[in-house]
């Protein structure tokens, strides 16, 4: 089978979520990645002989060899819980972009800058790696460079890489921080803000990073990880129920054969969040409507629609609006119409015609015979 149905009360479990980490060169990336469960470290930029805490790393000559490994046996047996790429400008821009062009000259420009759809292509490669380790319940983590973008008068870091490759990198990820040093403290920014962009799936405040001899910091970034994780777990269990509330509610407003039905159900929908309280009402209101059209589709007589309007003022506020403009317009169908000096329906006039006065007849004018000789004198 090449597809799994998941229903929308299964709850849902994260296997590996992908983690962008940027900065300035020498701000201490690469060693905090190594702060992840059981890394492995993939070296696209020979960054790795700067890290204070090295792990286990591996240096390829291209894509292909790295693919090679992520299939091997010597991968199996190393068996990592993380996967770091440092870094993932090098990855994108050079060792899959490299590749791409090796696979179909098309996706290179005549310069050898990749094409339109060389960045479609890298795109392709890149979620089939991330597919293929989230799969496998790898963690993967992204290490950049920072650079300084303008934006107006403003200036935000963001991860340095050409803008294809900015764009496919941050589709992808869960979590994006900016690491940088403030009153000589390093500090983790997950949240977005003027000056940084980010990712804060888990809602952290601005992180300081313990120093690289504490104890804490050797199994920092696996401690983020596994919280944002569980907080993503949570958001999911928290609409998994929620969805089965309003499921409940659903089939009620479809079942109820009276606007009191419908009417009782109004204070559990306050309760709701703001987007299922708006759900459930539009459910409701379209249900109500068809129960108002089916009482004023009776109406025949100016008594009739007097007896609706007396209805109004009992009918919620939400819907008295509705009702009178409904009931316009079914009178107007029925030859009715409303005498607001006594407040009341009436049969509506019908306008005499008064017939128009006959056109006065010109009075039809005498020509007189021409003699022959004088019709011949102005023919000359």
């Amino acid at each position: 089978m090449a597809f799994k149905i998941f229903t929308k009360d299964e709850p849902l479990k994260v296997n590996g979520i992908v983690v962008v980490i940027y900065g300035i060169p020498g701000i201490g990336k690469t060693s905090l990645a190594f702060t992840a469960e059981k890394p492995i470290l993939e070296d696209y930029e020979d960054g790795v002989k700067r890290c204070i805490n090295r792990g286990d790393y591996l240096k390829v000559d291209k894509w292909e060899d790295a693919v090679e490994f992520h299939n091997s046996t010597d991968f199996t047996t190393l068996a990592p819980k993380t996967l770091v790429i440092d870094t993932a400008g090098f990855m994108l821009d050079n060792y899959i972009a490299q590749y791409v062009i090796r696979q179909d000259i098309k996706n290179a420009r005549g310069g050898g800058e990749l094409s339109l759809q060389g960045y479609g292509a890298i795109k392709n490669v890149f979620k089939q790696f991330v597919s293929a380790m989230k799969s496998k319940g790898i963690d993967l983590i992204f290490v950049c460079h920072s650079e300084k973008e303008k934006e107006g008068d403003d200036i935000k870091f963001i991860p340095k890489m050409t803008g294809g490759s900015y764009d496919i990198l941050l589709s992808e990820a869960d979590m994006v921080g900016f690491y940088e040093s403030k009153n000589n403290k390093r500090v983790l920014q997950f949240a977005p803000t003027d000056r940084n962009v980010g990712k804060n799936t888990a809602e952290f405040d601005l992180i300081s990073v313990p120093h690289y001899t504490d104890a804490l910091y050797n199994k920092f970034l696996a401690g983020l990880i596994t919280q944002t994780k569980n907080k993503m777990m949570e958001f999911s269990e928290e609409q998994r129920k929620a969805l089965l509330v309003i499921d409940k509610y659903k089939k009620k407003i479809e079942e109820s054969d009276s606007t009191e039905k419908i009417e009782v159900l109004f204070p559990e929908f306050e309760k709701m969040n703001a987007g299922f309280k708006a759900q459930l009402f539009a459910l409701a209101d379209k249900k109500y409507q068809s129960f108002l059209v089916e009482r004023i589709s009776v109406v025949e007589r100016p008594e009739d629609a007097d007896e609706v309007l007396k209805m109004v003022p009992s009918w919620p506020v939400r819907y008295q609006g509705t009702l009178k403009q409904l009931l316009w317009d079914h009178c107007i169908t029925k030859g009715l119409a409303y005498d607001k000096p006594n407040s009341k329906f009436i049969i509506a006039p019908t306008e005499e015609k008064i017939p128009a006065a006959p056109a006065a007849e010109k009075p039809k004018s005498k020509k007189q015979p021409v003699k022959r000789a004088e019709r011949e004198a102005v023919a000359v």
